[in-house]
């Protein structure tokens, strides 16, 4: 799936412009400890205190990763990737 775009017709709203971004991945996690390491080197603080051999550490580094710095994550193969993009009213 692509991200999508919600078109050039599609309303802009007056005031400041907000976007709103729906996105989904699927991802294989091939090297955990490098995306940690990744995630870890970038700012991320392990806030949950997941243990690095828990899957969920390398679950939690791939999302603070991806909506915090880059699409781009080491250690992960990505199997699928898309969403939509608009304009959101400001609230």
């Amino acid at each position: 799936m692509t991200v999508e775009h919600t078109g050039l017709a599609a309303p802009v709203p007056t005031g400041p412009t907000v976007v709103e971004l729906s996105r989904r991945a699927r991802l294989e996690v091939t090297d955990a400890a490098r995306l940690i390491g990744a995630a870890t080197d970038a700012g991320w603080e392990n806030p949950d205190g997941f243990a690095a051999g828990d899957p969920h550490a390398a679950v939690d580094a791939a999302l603070w990763l991806w909506t915090q710095h880059t699409s781009a994550l080491p250690g992960v193969r990505v199997l699928s990737d898309g969403g939509e993009a608009g304009f959101a009213r400001p609230q």
